[in-house]
């Protein structure tokens, strides 16, 4: 591993004498591919539930920010800094005579996402690996209007992407895949503390198109 990590440090060394990096901005449409839904019960205690929460799906969405890309030689460094609005469907079922608690309700949240990939390039068309971190910036959510119902967002979350990308003169497109290191219930908790149970973890497609300034 460590003769491999120094070769591809020498190989993007050497390339950096015909380096090129180039600026522009991006646009991404992102799709989550999770399939099915996941049921959670709510109360006061695990054995008395009030109603029932059914997580039905995450819309997809649009992000739009800025761009950067260096290559050198084979290898590319690529990162992005992009703002995105995220919005998740949950469906309630009321087990009492809480008529409120019935119906479909929505969590926006607004994140700042920091992709950073790395890998090989030939020919304009790149392979490459790397972390993404969401930083969350507004969470809104009709759930809190149901009772038991306890709000605790993380600030930072993570995850892991692969990419495929293609660069046409000014333009560059590529198609990833990432999965997320955290699921779709992380910050709901309910009374005591209680975690929602959801263990469904966002997978996300996302294709994207980025214009060299």
């Amino acid at each position: 591993m460590k003769q491999l990590i120094g070769s591809l440090f020498l190989l993007f060394l050497v390339g950096s004498i015909n380096a090129q990096t180039k600026f522009g901005v991006k646009l991404n449409y992102s799709s989550d591919i999770n399939s099915g839904s996941e049921t959670s019960y709510v109360g006061s205690n695990a054995d008395v539930p009030t109603y029932m929460l059914e997580f039905l799906n995450t819309k997809p969405s649009f992000s739009a920010g800025l761009y950067a890309q260096h290559k050198a030689g084979m290898l590319f460094a690529q990162t992005e800094v992009l703002y995105r609005k995220n919005i998740v469907e949950f469906k309630s079922t009321s087990f009492n005579d809480d008529i409120n608690a019935n119906g479909i309700f929505e969590e926006t949240s607004q994140f700042i996402d920091i992709p950073v990939m790395g890998g090989v390039t030939f020919n304009n068309v790149s392979v490459g690996v790397g972390p993404i971190f969401h930083f969350l910036t507004s969470h809104n959510s009709d759930l809190e209007d149901l009772s038991y119902y306890n709000k605790d967002t993380r600030t930072l979350t993570s995850g892991f992407q692969a990419m495929i990308g293609f660069d046409f003169k000014m333009l560059h497109f590529d198609l990833r895949y990432e999965n997320t290191f955290r699921n779709v219930g992380d910050h709901i908790n309910y009374a005591n503390d209680r975690a929602s149970g959801f263990t469904t973890n966002p997978k996300v497609i996302t294709l994207g198109v980025a214009y060299t300034l």
